[in-house]
């Protein structure tokens, strides 16, 4: 005699739950993806952001995600705090992605890359693994270890280092490490140099690539570095001004060039 099966003792989803077997874990790169990895602890204006939510203008407060690309305008700025206690400050005429980022129960990063467009930024690394940052931009790689410095990139990339180890590597491969206060380096061609000290850099260089080194107080508290005494020779000169109004960009132009690194914009 034949004897029909009902459906249901073959679905192994009805069997286990009717065995009152748990749900199937979702797995953590699922959770990931869904779950914020930063916000926003200062701001000007209204940067915006393309990603997985779609497309925001982000305010205080906002949360951003994994796959989130933030550009800011000419009067724009953003300063993000991630989950592992890393620091992101994104000034004026910028665009990077948050282009992954892969955490740990503990929120610790087990792998944190940016992927940088353009534009001029302070980063200060967090509690996570030193090999976990890279920095990506056009022209260089940048590794962290254990380090605030500030980064300007266009063609090439510039960077100003402050604490701890920063590794940056010429798109050909070649690489140096600068670990002293305000040591510059910069990719040129096929390798990345030593430029000396940032008190070497060209005033309107600073002003227009690296506003934080000549003004802090537009950032919270935990994004300064004390970089204000990086540039005294520069800013004793009477130019710099400290308050608000000292932003870069206020020619309104878009273009630049300083006769540091051969007479054309060194970024």
């Amino acid at each position: 005699m034949l004897t029909s099966v009902s459906s249901h003792a073959l679905d192994p989803g009805k069997v286990a739950k009717a065995a009152g077997a748990p749900k199937p874990a979702i797995p953590a790169s699922i959770k990931q993806e869904d779950s914020p990895i930063g916000k926003v602890v200062g701001i000007r204006g209204a940067p915006t952001v393309t990603g997985p939510k779609g497309t925001r203008t982000l305010k205080m407060n906002s949360k951003v995600f994994k796959g989130d690309r933030i550009k800011t305008g000419y009067t724009e700025e953003v300063q993000l705090l991630f989950v592992d206690d890393t620091r992101l400050a994104v000034s004026t005429r910028s665009k990077i992605t948050l282009d992954e980022y892969v955490f740990s129960d503990d929120n610790k990063a087990e792998e944190f890359v940016l992927k940088v467009a353009k534009g001029s930024f302070r980063f200060l690394s967090g509690k996570s693994r030193k090999d976990a940052y890279k920095i990506n931009t056009r022209a260089a790689t940048i590794g962290i270890r254990g380090t605030a410095f500030d980064f300007a990139t266009r063609s090439g990339t510039t960077v100003i280092h402050y604490s701890g180890v920063v590794h940056i590597c010429a798109s050909a491969g070649n690489c140096l490490d600068i670990s002293h206060k305000f040591e510059v380096a910069q990719t040129r061609g096929s390798r990345p140099i030593h430029r000396g000290s940032a008190s070497q850099l060209p005033l309107n260089l600073l002003r227009f690539s690296f506003p934080y080194a000549l003004n802090e107080s537009r950032l919270p508290g935990g994004f300064r570095v004390g970089s204000r005494d990086c540039c005294n020779k520069q800013r004793n000169g009477g130019i710099i001004k400290t308050d608000e109004g000292d932003r870069p960009g206020n020619s309104g132009n878009s273009s630049h060039s300083s006769s540091y690194g051969g007479g054309t914009t060194p970024y």
